[in-house]
């Protein structure tokens, strides 16, 4: 009989994939480096990526991975239980807040110790869910505090990883900061071009406006189309370029806004293979983060890539004309990419002080504070983590007998 492992950690996943979730680098590290054996349990369709994953189960070393043919969030269903049951967890961990159900369920058959990891625990507007407060914003606060209580009383850790939010942490034992992990780009077997070396800015390609990501109301998609729109009719020769999926009627019609506006300087992609958003990433001059939250994957890959990033507000680690450029509205967009135009030297300001923010979000630093809040040792031969894809782990990928 196989000798069970040190450790046993069920993962309820929003979306796993090694070439698209950052997080997947994380957790395969820890089963390579660590007595711990990994299962994950994902929703086949990755929505906010638009792109479906693998189907069925495949294992990666100690790192197992089953791909459901279920929406997100995930439920305690039959072929979820099934799988938990079998895995005999020790440790559940699940994020966002819309999978806590699930795991706290499998928990309670199981015994295991349940940690979440959110982006956000202490703004309401996005720890919450509109029927909780009934739409009432001045009850907001008092039923964001009382959520909180109880999520506290109910899990062993809450991991957050907005930078912006660990001064109000007041030393919680429940509490621990996770830092985004931002992997460097490095390439594939099949698109070698996202690990050429950086394109120099004076070659950067400015007469193409790009935004990767996907469209939606969080993203602040309403003044995306905004800034496109008097970006296009100040510049007639640049042409704008969009890639990521609409997710919702916001999203939608701020897509058919641009499209009515702009006409055929408009590209518009779905989604594309990481490696080759990441060439166009590489080549662009600016990179657009319209929200007032969220696009951290973007922001990350922006600054490893050495593309200065214009965002509409300060969040997550942007600060205001050190790594990034702010445009509070249209006419500030307008002006920004005029300067980001013409302005080799700012860019390469920019793309410096970028460099330097991504540094705190090494793979490292989030595998190290996982560990840590898990309190999961590493092996006496423990080495430190490379900057490197997860490919070697693809590559010897074992297809393994369906869960379901």
């Amino acid at each position: 009989m196989k000798a069970r492992s040190a450790r046993r950690i069920l993962v309820i996943s929003a979306g796993f994939d090694h070439q698209a979730n950052e997080f997947s680098t994380v957790w395969q590290h820890i089963a390579d480096t660590c007595d711990v054996d990994i299962c994950v349990i994902a929703p086949g369709l990755d929505h906010l990526k638009g792109q479906q994953s693998a189907t069925g189960s495949k294992q990666f070393g100690r790192l197992t991975v089953h791909w459901l043919a279920q929406p997100f969030p995930l439920t305690a269903s039959d072929a979820v239980r099934k799988i938990a049951a079998a895995f005999q967890p020790d440790t559940i961990f699940t994020g966002p807040r819309d999978q806590l159900a699930c795991a706290l369920d499998l928990a309670q058959a199981s015994g295991a110790r349940v940690a979440l990891h959110i982006e956000y625990f202490f703004a309401d507007h996005h720890w919450l869910r509109r029927r909780e407060y009934f739409g009432l914003t001045p009850l907001r606060r008092l039923v964001g505090n009382r959520v909180r209580r109880q999520v506290l009383d109910q899990v062993h850790r809450v991991f957050v990883s907005d930078p912006a939010e660990q001064a109000a942490f007041n030393h919680h034992p429940c509490l621990r900061y996770l830092p985004w992990p931002h992997r460097p780009p490095v390439p594939d077997r099949d698109h070698q071009s996202a690990g050429a070396p950086l394109v120099p800015q004076a070659d950067r390609n400015t007469s193409e406006l790009l935004y990767i990501g996907s469209l939606f109301r969080a993203k602040g998609v309403g003044r995306l189309a905004d800034y496109l729109i008097a970006a296009a009719r100040r510049f007639p020769e640049l042409r704008l370029r969009i890639v990521g999926p609409v997710i919702d009627r916001d999203g939608a019609a701020a897509l058919e806004r641009i499209r009515t506006a702009i006409g055929d300087r408009l590209d518009w992609t779905q989604s594309l293979p990481r490696s080759e958003a990441l060439a166009l990433l590489g080549r662009s001059f600016c990179a657009i983060s319209p929200g007032e939250s969220h696009g951290w994957g973007q922001i990350g890959d922006a600054w490893h890539l050495r593309t200065p990033v214009i965002a509409a507000r300060q969040h997550y680690e942007l600060q205001a004309n050190s790594n990034c450029l702010i445009a509070a509205d249209a006419d500030a967009f307008v002006a920004a990419v005029a300067q980001l135009r013409s302005d080799i030297a700012l860019r390469e300001r920019l793309a410096d002080a970028g460099q330097a923010s991504v540094a705190n979000h090494a793979v490292q630093r989030t595998v190290a504070a996982l560990m840590d809040g898990l309190d999961i040792a590493a092996r006496p031969s423990f080495e430190p983590l490379q900057d490197r894809d997860t490919q070697e782990g693809v590559a010897v990928a074992r297809e393994i007998s369906p869960a379901l």
